[in-house]
């Protein structure tokens, strides 16, 4: 799995290069030495020295080699890889052309733009319709493919990003990869927005990911909604009733907790969850039998709510 955090190990990934003729050529260049001059001859505000001494002076130091650091990726950046930049607006995504004619595409959770990845394929000579769908943290980096007649699949000459990945990375092969398709990616949803997509709430990831494993089942709402309140979440509570049609049943939304099970819960957006509630006594259809998570549980699951 890529690690993120590492821009310079993501580059050298990206494009192999001499590690040491790099650091040899950053080290004698002018851009090195102009910024050392242009770091020494900033002015330092005598009081954030003095006021207190010692702590004060760290997180500054600390500033200013971030700042050369950053630089220096920026130039291995412009070295090995020109043009493979992330865009760190709504973009935040990029392509790269292999030698064999492949297309890799890297994208990251800040996605706000499909229609410019859409385009940008479009001079590769790929054909697509690129969806962003906000999702709910476990799904977040999930890539769906659609044919035109709304079935999924995976089409010949392209792979999807490999589950869990912090960086997407997805391949089209243009000489193979004919179709116009539609191709759905899950990212972090904006400040307030609902949910397009949500796994249930008790999924490893999820807010109350793996509170079902420590509760144990059948999971009482009474006993969630302690940890609801101290998560500072909003609960939606839903009773689930018979009718007389045995395929059909009726959704009551409820202000006080109910007294019962909890058959299933999703999040609504970051701050608010949806429950279905059975009350006690109450017989459903075998349709709605508890689904928590299709995650089995595991101690490590029940031990994180210890």
């Amino acid at each position: 799995m890529r690690d993120h955090h590492d821009p310079v190990d993501a580059i050298r990934r990206l494009a192999p290069m001499d590690r040491d003729r790099l650091a040899a050529s950053w080290s004698d260049s002018d851009a090195k030495l102009a910024l050392f001059q242009e770091i020494t001859a900033m002015p330092i505000d005598a009081k954030a020295v003095t006021h207190p001494p010692a702590p004060a002076r760290v997180p500054q130091r600390r500033r200013i080699l971030a700042l050369a650091a950053g630089i220096a990726v920026v130039a291995a950046t412009l070295a090995v890889a020109p043009g493979l930049v992330f865009d760190k607006g709504s973009r935040a995504f990029a392509i790269r052309e292999l030698p064999n004619g492949v297309l890799e595409v890297e994208m990251s959770s800040g996605m706000r733009d499909g229609h410019a990845l859409a385009a940008e394929l479009r001079e590769y000579g790929v054909e697509s319709d690129i969806e962003l769908v906000a999702a709910s943290p476990s799904m977040v980096g999930q890539v769906t493919v659609f044919n035109q007649t709304g079935g999924e699949y995976i089409p010949e000459g392209m792979t999807l990003p490999a589950d869990g990945s912090d960086v997407w990375v997805m391949t089209i092969d243009p000489a193979v990869f004919r179709e116009r398709l539609t191709i759905e990616i899950a990212v972090q949803p904006d400040q307030g927005q609902p949910y397009t997509m949500a796994a249930e709430v008790f999924t490893p990831g999820e807010v109350l990911g793996g509170l079902h494993c420590a509760l144990g089942e059948p999971v009482r709402a009474a006993d969630v909604a302690s940890y609801v309140t101290e998560l500072g979440l909003t609960p939606i509570w839903e009773v689930v009733s018979p009718t007389d049609d045995p395929s059909l049943t009726r959704h009551t939304q409820v202000e006080d907790v109910p007294e019962g099970e909890i058959l299933s819960g999703y999040a609504v957006d970051t701050t608010t969850v949806r429950f279905n509630v059975r009350l006690d006594g109450v017989t459903l259809s075998e349709g709605w039998a508890p689904r928590l998570s299709d995650i089995p549980c595991t101690a490590e699951q029940a031990a994180a709510w210890d």
